[in-house]
Order: structure tokens, then C-alpha cells, then sequence
């Protein structure tokens, strides 16, 4: 029986930070070390004591300045490539700098019943669409919707 990843956990996270990532492996061969690489580069693992050939628990740290679909391979360390006992996922790193809004164009702030058009910088690819809150200078607030075909940038 091949060995399969059964659940993994985060499956995502920011680019900007590194994560503990715990995965569960079915029928890896056991007792043994694993060599796990993120992106293509080996990084910190370990098999947790419980772990048997039935289920193996491996956690591994993600690396951060990644952004996108991040290929994962765990594999016994002393298997050499190609190896039948590899598994693979894919582990999502999420942009982490924040949308900005852009000022609207000059004079637009002094006309009156115009609703100003929203201009965000680094709208995330990930997200369909976006909620940006305006309040007025009377404490007025207005929930506008912000869709990626206005993305300018």
C-alpha cells in the first residue's frame, strides 16, 4: 500500500511569518526520518513518537517569503529519488501586505451626492471581492463592495 496524506493542517497561512504545519500520513514506511521540502528546500521536520505505520503524524516548518502554491514532499529520508514512499500536497501562502487605499482624484472629496470611486493598491488574488467601510466626517458609515475587475495594480 502507497502512502497518502489523510489531512494536513494549516493548509494555508501568510507569506510573512513561518508556521507549524502538522500532516497525517497513512502507511509511511515507520520506524524512520523523514526529509520534508517546501518550495523545493529541505526544511526542520519531525515524526511524532506516536506515529506508526497506520497513521504517522509529521510536522514540519514552513519557510516565509513564498507566495502562492508551495509544493510539499515528505518522503523517508533515507529513500532515494524517485521515490515510491514520497507524498505531496500543496500548502497555499497567502500575500501578506494589506490592500491601500488610493486617495480618489483631486476635486472628487468636494463634490457633493458623488460617491467617490475606491481604488485599492495589492488587492489580493486570492479574494474575490473585498468590503471597504467610508465614514463621513458626520459619522456616517457606507459598506461599499470591491470587485478584482477594478484592479489597476
Amino acid at each position: 500500500v502507497s502512502p497518502a496524506v489523510t489531512a494536513f493542517t494549516p493548509a494555508s497561512g501568510l507569506n510573512d511569518v513561518v508556521l507549524e504545519v502538522k500532516v497525517q500520513i497513512a502507511f509511511l514506511p515507520f520506524p524512520g526520518k523523514v526529509s520534508v521540502t517546501f518550495g523545493g528546500v529541505k526544511v526542520s521536520s519531525a515524526v511524532h513518537p506516536s506515529s506508526n505505520k497506520m497513521a504517522s503524524l509529521v510536522t514540519f516548518n514552513t519557510r516565509a517569503g513564498l507566495l502562492g502554491t508551495i509544493p510539499v514532499v515528505i518522503k523517508p529520508k533515507m529513500c532515494l529519488d524517485p521515490c515510491a514512499d514520497q507524498v505531496q500536497f500543496d500548502f497555499r501562502s497567502l500575500d501578506a501586505t494589506v490592500p491601500t487605499l488610493l486617495a480618489p482624484p483631486s476635486g472628487m472629496a468636494k463634490q457633493k451626492d458623488v460617491l467617490p470611486k475606491i481604488t485599492l493598491k495589492k488587492f489580493p488574488a486570492e479574494y474575490s471581492s473585498l468590503v471597504v467601510t467610508m465614514v463621513a466626517s458626520n459619522r456616517t458609515e457606507l459598506a461599499c463592495t470591491v470587485h478584482p475587475v477594478d484592479r489597476i495594480g
